[in-house]
């Protein structure tokens, strides 16, 4: 695509006959003072009187300029993961003297415009590389490969609830991309009792000890099954700790009653060792900060009283000691 462009003659244009040639052989043009569509050559522009004698009057070389050169000796190629759109192609590589423009196709649609390709998911890939004078070149084609390597396990804690209450099994490794998880009546995957994406589940009104299954999919892959034990009790559970260190530290922070089993509060009740209570509230789940109205109070051992009914209208009544750190 090389052109040549004469702008003017010493002398009248009509008084010649022009002719092109290149390398001094091939007539490419007559009588014109512009020629385009060059292949690289040596050009000459030739007059012609009228008394038929000839003169090379103009000369010039058109020269080929540095196409783009593409390099994929270390290219890389990542296959994609359970359909995660994992897979990628890196490290090709393009030297230019102009700028270049990039372009990723999978069969005729583009898919990118950056000399790297990430976030695929399997199929076949080629780019296509655009320097600033608009000339192209084209990779091999690159084959992105679905892996169905299996899922990371789910994993639960064994729950213990009063009898015809609900359980909840709560995920404990969430993953970060769209999965299904799903919940089974046995261990060979067989029974489906539930899926869903957030990988927690609620098992209604379970009436005695019960063992379930978990697994998760996505696309062709699976995880290996997993269990958790639901344990029905009859009864009311209470886990008081005696002390906790409410030092801004992140660990034991706060006194926390653990509670399985129904429990309607009365009251919760907490003295210091002159008797003045320090603590009143229905409110046993939420924590205690070991602040009195916003203030802490000091380090030392602290009485406790909780007043509630249990499972089977049961009175609960339990009283003792909770001992403040620092």
């Amino acid at each position: 695509n090389g052109s040549i462009v004469i702008t003017s003659l010493s002398k009248p244009f009509g008084l010649y006959q022009l002719r092109w040639l290149k390398d001094s052989v091939t007539t490419v043009a007559v009588n014109t003072l512009a020629i385009n569509n060059l292949a690289p050559g040596m050009y000459y522009l030739v007059a012609t009187d009228s008394n038929g004698c000839s003169k090379s009057i103009f000369k010039e070389v058109v020269v080929p300029l540095p196409m783009a050169v593409m390099n994929e000796t270390f290219v890389q190629v990542r296959n994609d993961t359970c359909g995660f759109n994992t897979g990628a192609i890196n490290n090709i590589t393009v030297n230019s003297d102009v700028a270049v423009n990039y372009q990723w196709y999978e069969g005729t649609q583009m898919v990118g415009s950056t000399l790297n390709l990430s976030r695929l998911n399997a199929g076949t890939y080629y780019l296509k590389a655009t320097d600033a004078r608009g000339c192209e070149v084209i990779s091999r084609t690159y084959t992105v490969r679905n892996d169905t390597s299996s899922l990371p396990a789910p994993r639960y804690n064994d729950v213990v609830i009063t009898r015809y209450n609900n359980a909840l099994l709560a995920i404990k490794n969430a993953l970060r991309v769209p999965v299904t998880y799903q919940l089974f009546a046995d261990a060979a995957a067989t029974q489906l009792l539930a899926s869903n994406t957030t990988g927690n589940f609620t098992i209604p009104q379970v009436a005695a000890n019960t063992t379930v299954y978990f697994r998760v999919m996505a696309g062709g892959c699976y995880s290996a099954i997993t269990m958790a034990q639901i344990k029905v009790v009859d009864e009311t559970i209470i886990i008081i700790p005696n002390a906790f260190s409410p030092n801004g530290d992140g660990v034991n922070d706060a006194w926390r009653i653990e509670i399985t089993g129904l429990l309607f509060v009365n009251s919760l009740k907490v003295f210091n060792r002159w008797g003045q209570e320090v603590l009143n509230t229905k409110q046993i789940t939420t924590g205690w900060d070991g602040k009195i109205n916003g203030k802490p109070l000091p380090v030392g051992t602290y009485y406790y009283i909780l007043d509630g009914i249990g499972a089977f209208n049961k009175r609960v009544f339990q009283k003792g000691a909770v001992t403040i750190l620092r």
